[in-house]
């Protein structure tokens, strides 16, 4: 099934999540996840980056989780962007650079 979702930002940039990292422990093989990011101004809806939908989290060694999505639009006037897993990290947007955040 394939489903397109929209939403009218005035004030957008491309934002990319690099990677997402297991830092505390290890991800069990047999445990499903899901991880996405919502913005205020569209603070209902989930942007999937990943969905693990057989069962398996594709994690690399050394905790690394490997996004089947990594590039959203998010507004850039008094906006957050937060990325759930277990816990939720909160990543301001910015013109150029880089945010980082730690899901506790």
């Amino acid at each position: 099934m394939l489903e397109i979702k929209f939403a009218v930002l005035v004030q957008a940039v491309e934002a990319t999540v690099v990677s997402a990292k297991v830092v505390d422990g290890s991800w069990l093989d047999r445990y499903r996840g899901r991880v996405v990011c919502r913005t205020a101004s569209a603070s209902k809806e989930d942007t999937v980056l990943l969905e693990s939908r057989d069962g398996r989290m594709p994690v690399t060694c050394d905790g690394e989780i490997e996004l089947s999505r990594s590039v959203v639009s998010v507004d850039i006037v008094g906006d957050e962007m937060d990325v759930v897993a277990e816990g939720a990290a909160a990543f301001t947007p910015i013109m150029n650079g880089k945010s980082r955040g730690t899901c506790l």
